[in-house]
């Protein structure tokens, strides 16, 4: 079993029905771009989807991930290793998400010091300055969080 094998299934399955990734994407409430990339085997639908989709196809959830002749052992196996391998795949995600949101809080922290500093020097204070400070801290609180996302994911 594999992610490619499962795709050729998924899109075997749906041009039988004649429908379109956007017609099967509505029937499931995700994405045409989810469906296209399941099909493409670029990665499995997410566990909770598995059922509706099987549903949708008109298939079991067994015969959509190409396990339907193997023993109730290899099926567990098999859920499972989909199961670890879509965790992986999220996991990545999120730390490059959290990758992306460290270095932008940072950039957005040092112009916003810069603003500040220049705030000051042409003696602008009241507002415009209080405004500068209380979004410098709101960029340090993104800061924090961003970075215990990245520390957490970072395996």
């Amino acid at each position: 079993m594999n992610a490619l094998e499962t795709g050729n299934r998924i899109q075997q399955l749906r041009k039988s029905y004649g429908w379109t990734q956007k017609d099967l994407a509505q029937k499931l409430n995700v994405t045409d771009r989810a469906v296209s990339k399941w099909e493409r085997g670029l990665n499995y639908p997410d566990m909770a989807m598995l059922e509706p989709l099987a549903k949708a196809l008109g298939t079991t959830v067994a015969e959509l991930l190409c396990i339907e002749n193997v023993t109730d052992t290899e099926k567990v196996e098999a859920v499972t290793a989909v199961a670890a391998e879509e965790t992986e795949r999220l996991r990545k995600e999120t730390r490059e998400r959290a990758t992306f949101g460290v270095v932008m809080t940072v950039l957005i922290f040092a112009a916003l010091l810069m603003l500040g500093n220049q705030l000051i020097e042409r003696e602008v204070y009241g507002l415009p300055l209080n405004l500068c400070n209380a979004t410098l801290s709101l960029a340090g609180f993104h800061f924090g969080n961003y970075l215990w996302i990245w520390l957490k994911y970072r395996k």
